[in-house]
């Protein structure tokens, strides 16, 4: 059966190789644009390993191809982020020779985060050199469209028939390491919680949250919301709606209120009222996708679901209780210091008591360079890339993150490219509950951020784009 996974990702290389020796760069970038989302796992026997790293190789060299022809060049944002994530990657290397407890097996760690960077540079080199011949956001939308496709499909089918979508996400997505959430759904026998083609919830609703994003920003940019979009968008939510997740059931609401913000304080009186038109357009889609998704959700038999997960969106702050509460050891009351200790358990009274509590302590104990990328004491690592970047690399580790992502959303906020900016925040958002930072769904979204208008180092400073060809036509929706 692991023939199966392995000639899907075979194939797809191939198009991506074909499409690009031919000339057709907006299919070989589509092509690899929805391989990174889509891919399933490549297997060896019962090990799985991620298919992005296939990409990743045969874009990087597609890339080194095109700057050594002068295709492409490589821009101010590559330089930056490729800086900052090197030194981002070294700090994580040095807390793991300083306080870990180094392993060759960890090794892996690093090339992970290696091909992420370099994966994502690469891609929007391709966007680059595509965007001399068509529009790129006509790229941006069919590559959407395409991921939402497929998503919606094994939305249904794990809804709708449970014994085909079960084995069939077990063979495709749910290797050994990853199958915690369909072993969950297995015991269920049911899915109460869609996981479009992924191996968890919390990548489709990453992925419809940043999607949504793109859309409205984009569209507010353009002033006039076309029905299409505002379809578009609903698709989009409601994928991520039926995984039942706080990421995209709150984050919506988020960037919305970004958006928003961000409108009026760049405030044209010419444009206002269509901008704000088209802000409650998509409010109002919101709502509408919001009330159908619990209707279905009631009418399926997913009633708990929907009271749960809509639950935090009328609390939000709760929303984090389960990952960030109580992290902190709280000290000991004064009215229990003369008491009888003898009966109480001093790991529950000196420690945290969340599920990241034992890598908070760590990161106490450890707060500058970390601990490197491998578990010292068994803590659990997997449900926040906050947590991890301080976990792995300390606070030194963290400013880089936030420097070269902060630097992103600013540029994008000055020069009024909301697509770019909620893609961004997006991708803040989702990483309270998840390493998105570490998984090939986020190298799409990083390189088309990537690819966006030159910036200069400083921000303030206008710079064009010489080195970028036009486009032939302008992009529209």
């Amino acid at each position: 059966m692991w023939m199966i996974n392995d000639g899907i990702i075979l194939c797809a290389l191939a198009a991506i190789c074909i499409l690009y020796v031919k000339g057709k760069l907006e299919y070989a970038t589509i092509a690899a644009s929805v391989s990174y989302f889509c891919l399933p796992a490549f297997m060896i026997g019962s090990t799985g390993f991620n298919s992005g790293y296939f990409v990743t190789a045969l874009l990087f060299v597609l890339a080194l191809y095109a700057l050594v022809n002068k295709r492409v060049r490589l821009r101010t944002g590559h330089v930056i982020y490729a800086v900052g994530m090197t030194a981002a990657i070294a700090f994580v290397f040095l807390g793991w020779m300083v306080n870990g407890e180094p392993k060759l097996g960890d090794l892996n760690h690093f090339v992970g985060m290696g091909q992420f960077f370099l994966g994502s540079v690469a891609l929007s080199l391709l966007f680059d050199e595509a965007r001399g011949k068509v529009p790129l956001y006509r790229i941006v939308l069919k590559s959407i469209l395409i991921v939402l496709a497929v998503n919606v499909v094994f939305v249904i089918l794990q809804f709708a028939a449970y014994d085909i979508s079960l084995p069939m996400i077990r063979q495709l997505y749910a290797h050994a390491g990853k199958n915690a959430p369909i072993n969950a759904m297995q015991r269920a026998g049911h899915f109460y919680r869609a996981f479009g083609a992924s191996y968890t919830p919390i990548i489709l609703a990453a992925i419809s949250l940043a999607f949504c994003g793109i859309i409205m920003g984009y569209t507010v940019h353009r002033k006039k919301a076309s029905w299409k979009a505002i379809g578009l968008f609903c698709v989009s939510l409601a994928a991520g709606f039926f995984a039942f997740s706080k990421t995209v059931m709150i984050g919506i609401f988020i960037l919305l209120l970004l958006l928003l913000a961000a409108v009026l304080i760049w405030f044209r009186k010419a444009r206002l009222g269509s901008q704000l038109k088209t802000i409650g357009k998509f409010f109002a889609g919101t709502v509408a996708v919001c009330i159908a998704v619990a209707a279905i959700g009631y009418g399926i038999g997913r009633g708990e679901q929907v009271k749960y997960y809509y639950g935090f969106i009328i609390d939000p702050v709760r929303s984090l209780a389960g990952r960030y509460e109580n992290i902190i050891p709280h000290p000991e009351k004064p009215a229990d210091k003369d008491k009888d200790n003898n009966d109480k358990d001093p790991i529950k009274e000196e420690t945290p008591s969340g599920i990241v509590a034992e890598a908070a302590t760590l990161i106490e104990r450890h707060p500058v360079i970390g601990v490197g990328p491998a578990q010292v004491q068994g803590e659990f690592l997997g449900d926040s890339q906050y947590v991890i970047t301080l976990h792995d690399g300390g606070v030194l580790a963290a400013l880089m993150y936030a420097a070269v992502y902060g630097w992103m959303f600013i540029g994008f906020f000055i020069k009024r490219d909301y697509g770019r900016m909620l893609v961004i925040t997006s991708l803040g958002i989702a990483c309270l509950s998840l390493p998105i930072l570490s998984y090939s769904v986020a190298m799409p979204l990083v390189a088309y951020c990537l690819s966006g208008p030159e910036q200069s180092f400083l921000l303030f400073r206008n710079k064009k784009e010489n080195a970028l060809p036009a486009p032939q036509q302008p992009e529209e929706v």
